[in-house]
């Protein structure tokens, strides 16, 4: 991350920003694989240093979308640590717990413990590769009263941390990303509109 995120007068730039671009995104992607990767790609460049997409299947079961990371070889470890280390749908912490309860996980300062639960074995390879994380926040990705899947930022080995605006406005954007995922398995699915 660059260094302007830890003055506060950028940081609250950068939330406008990520405000503005989301909702461009979300308004004119017509490909749901590319609405993912814009939205976490406009995360990781203004708000955090790693962002992903978990998402809800019709069995109930939840798959990992997309990750993206401020550092390519840190993506790749990120992704294929969640790809084959899954959290349990029991756990805790992180997307299992937000999509389950449909209530937001905030971290400001994340414990060893934490990190423990967070990232479950193999994590010595992950604190092998300099994977330290400060802060974590997960939101729920909620549409027309249904859960589709879960936000997750992390800051990892730098000097800021998320803060309780950051969860404020991962909040807002979540419902964004939620309203165009809804919108394109609308379409993909052909369900007719409710009036509300």
């Amino acid at each position: 991350m660059g260094n302007n995120k830890s003055n506060g007068k950028n940081h609250s730039a950068d939330r406008e920003s990520v405000r503005r671009e989301i909702r461009l995104a979300v308004q004119h992607d017509g490909n749901l694989q590319h609405l993912l990767s814009s939205t976490l790609e406009i995360l990781v460049k203004h708000l955090a240093d790693s962002a992903s997409i978990d998402l809800v299947e019709d069995d109930g079961s939840i798959t990992h979308a997309m990750t993206r990371d401020n550092d390519g070889h840190r993506q790749d470890l990120l992704s294929n640590h969640r790809d084959g280390h899954p959290l349990p749908l029991t756990s805790s912490y992180g997307y299992p717990r937000v999509i389950k309860t449909g209530k937001s996980q905030f971290i400001p300062g994340v414990s060893e413990r934490i990190a423990g639960r967070l990232f479950p074995q193999p994590e010595a390879e992950l604190v092998l590769d300099g994977l330290i994380v400060r802060s974590f926040i997960c939101v729920p990705l909620i549409a027309r009263q249904h859960t589709l899947g879960a936000l997750t930022l992390l800051t990892v080995g730098t000097n800021r941390t998320l803060d309780s605006e950051d969860l404020l406005l991962a909040e807002e954007i979540a419902t964004l990303i939620a309203e165009g995922i809804h919108v394109h398995l609308r379409a993909k699915w052909q369900i007719p509109t409710k009036k509300e």
